[in-house]
Formats: C-alpha cells, structure tokens, sequence
C-alpha cells in the first residue's frame, strides 16, 4: 500500500511539473487530459513570473447621492472542494484575463481612452462589477483596479484603473 501510495505521488508531481511548460506534445496531452483539474497549473518556470496582484473594487451612489465605501470583489475560492467541484473557474479566469487586458492597455496609452469603454475585457469586467450585491438605493456603480506587491505585501495598493459612473440596471 505504502509503495503504490508512493508511486501515485511521484507520478502526480511529475505530471505537475510537466504542466508548467507551455510547449510540447505531452504538455498538450497532459492538459487534455486533466478534466477534473487535479494538477496544479502555476507557471514556477515561467519567463516572466507575477510579482504583483490586482484587485477590483466597488462603490455605489445612492438616490441621494452619497457614496458608499470601497468593496472588495474577491475572485477566489478557498473552498476544500475546489479540486473536485469548481464551477465558478472559468469566470474568475475571465475576470483576471480582462483585467491584465485592461490593465495592459491602460499602461501602453499612459491614460485611459474612451475606446476603451467599447472593448470586450472592459465591458465583461462592468458586468461582472455590476452582477454584485447592491443596496436597494443604489442607482450607480464605479469600480478601480487596484495592484499589490502581491501575496503577503503590507503595502499600500496602487490605483491602476477608475471606470466612470455606471447607471445600474433596474433592479
């Protein structure tokens, strides 16, 4: 028992090394293959690797005009089962590749354009701000992304991105 306990091991971290790479035919095969997810995709080897988070946050108008206070979006999921039952995978995947595009274009032009109320990444992520919970009075929304020195960094978070108001959709 202990042996095959063991080699299960050995090949689950093989496998989990082998999924870091990019490139290749086992790459391809491995990553077809992991339906359920089981081996961990962090990109150790990558050329470029994250040195900082981001985070979206929100706040709302009310009818009477007063602001509420910055809310945290969290897009993570901390559950024991995530292995096995991860539903929501693909949209916290979609938020974060709309926000590195966002983030990306903002960085590039110095400032934010209007185009870019018009692209796609901009408009999942408004939706996506827009989709979460709200006061009954709220009549507009505003959200930042905001960066971190990343996992355990005291620092002071870094304005990236202020959308415009957005009228919210009735209720």
């Amino acid at each position: 028992v202990e042996a095959v306990l063991c080699a299960g091991l050995a090949i689950w971290f093989g496998l989990s090394v082998l999924k870091q790479f990019r490139y290749g035919p086992a790459v391809k095969l491995i990553k077809r293959l992991d339906r359920a997810y089981v081996l961990p995709d962090w990109r150790l080897f990558s050329p470029e690797p994250a040195r900082s988070d981001y985070r979206i946050l929100y706040r709302d108008i009310g009818v009477d005009g007063t602001l509420t206070a910055w809310r945290e979006i969290s897009i993570r999921n901390r559950s024991a089962l995530r292995p096995l039952w991860n539903p929501e995978r693909r949209i916290r995947k979609g938020v974060r590749v709309s926000i590195s595009a966002l983030v990306r274009h903002t960085m590039a032009a110095g400032r934010f354009q209007t185009r870019l109320l018009l692209e796609i990444p901009y408009i999942l992520l408004l939706n996506f701000v827009e989709g979460q919970p709200r006061d009954f009075r709220a009549i507009k929304r505003q959200f930042i992304i905001a960066e971190t020195d990343g996992m355990g960094s005291d620092g002071q978070p870094r304005l990236i991105f202020l959308s415009a108001f957005h009228v919210l959709p009735e209720a």
